[in-house]
């Protein structure tokens, strides 16, 4: 049924692929939800900010400055626009931002507060905690540098990972990651800025557009909901369509959508008009589905990239994708800017079946992640977001991996965590699958991934006693001491590689939780990231 024509014919019309559904329920579920979520306020609220900022003040008096942060984040995002309240939420936030020693992001602060009418009678205040801030720049006080870093030189194609990897076809065609070179334990490989992502809990603390977290965030204008790191991010055409937009009040139901609605904006931000759009998509999807991309050097070639990632064929028959796919449908179709854009029959039936081609691509390769706060702050903080680059399709799964990937300020990072020699191939997971036994494994992954593991750990063969009696009488390894990732790297390094041992297990596992504590300590949330179920029932 995807990409179907009616005919033969040049002019041939793509199938109405709704008139093969019955959509009676469906529609009647539509318009149910969206009368519901109109009574889901974005409006901007002045009660609603001051709460939040002296939320944030009773964090900041407690030194909790990450929490203190993320509450004058929610200040600003339902300030309303030349109120006093978004000077001072600036200022405070600029406090947190110089105790957390990230001095020209507090200098930044202290500048928005004065542009936005810092109270005259506090100014005193300000102006001594930017002495104090610059004071310590000129005495050689240190940033945490916390910039993201490749451990070998970019490739020139694929800048975003090294240059000692490969993408080729397996035997079956797939394509995969694979090792020029040897790579040791600890090493960045790749840092995948996310080609689509979307916020399905929205409480300001990341940029709306890019996800990033480490920075001067200023709100929406019109919204309480989104804020923005950068010019360029705040002059997105996506927002600027999806703005007080909201399909229900289920967050995962909800967050589906705007995720399938935002790939769309995305995909005609490219394009200066849809006929452009509809021969670049048909060109893609016609071609070899499963050609090695030749380059990642703009959004162009990504999203060529992105329509040839691998999709689970059987989920056009699943009443989730149908759901999804009809609700993004009539959404886009109810705003007049994308009604008068696909309003020629041709163009809304393209519009149907890119829609169905984006939902079947993002149920299997996007990544979906929990971020939960780790202080007690005033509320429980929850978040939820999804991630969707190219590179995750490449990395196949196995339970015992020798790469992880970390969400980090909205890129995907995969860092080695076992030695790879020349010519191997390289793995991740999305489930911390490890420690668990094989039936349990196996059922995770049929549940959530729909297949089953021939992966090393599953199909063996094991660690020999020989091997179990190397690690054990490693003097390194026996004097403990596991929670410095420099002594964890080292010992896997020189035993992590090939089969493990119930110990090499409980390593690798206090090796990858620290390095996603050290990548998902940010400024404004120190969080634990989970890959959470596909399902879109509530929590």
């Amino acid at each position: 049924m995807l990409w179907t024509k009616e005919s033969n014919k040049n002019n041939a019309l793509y199938v109405d692929a709704f008139s093969f559904k019955s959509l009676g329920s469906l529609n009647r579920e539509y318009s149910q939800e969206r009368k519901t979520a109109k009574n889901i306020s974005c409006a901007k609220s002045d009660t609603i900010s001051r709460e939040r900022r002296l939320d944030g003040n009773q964090s900041f008096v407690k030194d909790d400055w990450l929490s203190a942060s993320g509450l004058y984040n929610d200040s600003l995002c339902y300030a309303e626009p030349g109120s006093e309240n978004i000077s001072l939420a600036y200022a405070n936030r600029s406090a947190c931002f110089l105790h957390l020693k990230k001095y020209a992001q507090c200098l930044v602060d202290i500048e928005l507060a004065e542009s936005a009418g810092y109270p005259a009678h506090l100014m005193p205040k300000l102006q001594k905690r930017k002495a104090d801030c610059l004071k310590l720049i000129e005495e050689g006080a240190q940033e945490p540098d916390d910039r993201l870093k490749l451990s070998f030189e970019a490739d020139k194609n694929f800048p975003c990972m090294v240059n000692v990897l490969k993408i080729e076809k397996n035997a079956k065609g797939n394509l995969i990651m694979v090792a020029k070179e040897d790579i040791g334990v600890g090493k960045t490989i790749a840092a995948e800025k996310s080609f689509a992502t979307c916020l399905y809990s929205k409480f300001g603390w990341r940029c709306n557009i890019c996800m990033k977290e480490d920075a001067n965030l200023k709100p929406c204008n019109k919204c309480n909901v989104a804020m923005f790191c950068s010019n360029e991010c705040q002059a997105s055409l996506i927002h600027e369509y999806e703005c007080g937009q909201r399909f229900c009040r289920s967050t995962q139901t909800n967050g589906a959508i705007m995720n399938e609605m935002r790939m769309i904006f995305k995909a005609i931000e490219m394009f200066p008009n849809i006929d452009e759009l509809m021969a670049f998509v048909e060109q893609a999807v016609q071609g070899d589905q499963k050609e090695i991309p030749q380059a990642f050097l703009d959004e162009k070639s990504k999203y060529r990239a992105f329509l040839k990632l691998p999709v689970n064929p059987t989920n056009t028959n699943k009443d989730d994708f149908w759901l999804i796919t009809f609700c993004t449908y009539r959404m886009l179709m109810d705003m007049p800017k994308m009604n008068a854009m696909f309003k020629a029959k041709r163009h809304n039936r393209f519009l149907i079946h890119l829609i169905m081609q984006h939902v079947q691509i993002m149920s299997k390769n996007s990544i979906r992640i929990r971020l939960c706060s780790v202080e007690a702050a005033p509320r429980k903080r929850t978040d939820v977001c999804t991630h969707t680059g190219m590179l995750k399709g490449y990395f196949e799964h196995s339970c015992a991996p020798n790469v992880l990937w970390i969400d980090n300020n909205g890129y995907s990072l995969y860092i080695t965590t076992r030695p790879v020699k020349k010519g191997e191939q390289l793995f991740v997971t999305m489930f911390d699958l490890l420690s668990k036994p094989k039936a349990e494994r196996q059922r995770i992954l049929w549940e959530q991934g729909n297949f089953l593991c021939v992966c090393s750990l599953c199909t063996g063969p094991e660690a020999t006693p020989e091997q179990r009696k190397q690690l054990l009488s490693d003097p390194l390894y026996r004097s403990g001491g596991f929670d410095c990732l420099d002594k964890c790297a080292t010992i896997l390094q020189k035993h992590g590689h090939g089969p493990l041992c119930k110990e090499m297990k409980n390593l690798l596992d206090g090796y990858c939780m620290q390095l996603r504590f050290k990548y998902t300590n940010s400024t404004n949330i120190r969080a634990w990231a989970e890959i959470v179920s596909d399902s879109l029932s509530d929590e």
